[in-house]
């Protein structure tokens, strides 16, 4: 398992958590931005993007999500309320990650 190694990079996992938080309560406020890193986790995922092409502004999220969430997300396109609560869940469950 993958841990953010600084406080910049769990702050940006925290952000990134809370943002989940909201959509999974049905405030898709957020939904874009999170769609953006899930797909840019899933292309690094599936070999399509290398780590010198993803997107440098969510970089440590990015390959904290393919350390960590590559069976969730390696093979959907389209998330759904259920998907976005498992990767909530997921990331919540390794809090020692995020003090």
């Amino acid at each position: 398992m993958l841990c953010m190694q600084n406080n910049i990079e769990r702050d940006n996992l925290t952000l990134f958590s809370a943002f989940l938080e909201r959509l999974v309560s049905t405030n898709s406020e957020y939904k874009l931005i999170i769609d953006a890193i899930i797909m840019e986790a899933r292309l690094l995922i599936n070999n399509e993007k290398d780590l010198y092409s993803i997107d440098r502004d969510n970089f440590d999220i990015i390959l904290y999500l393919e350390e960590n969430a590559s069976e969730l997300i390696q093979s959907k396109t389209n998330f759904d309320q259920e998907d976005y609560k498992a990767l909530f869940e997921m990331i919540n469950q390794n809090k020692f990650c995020l003090q």
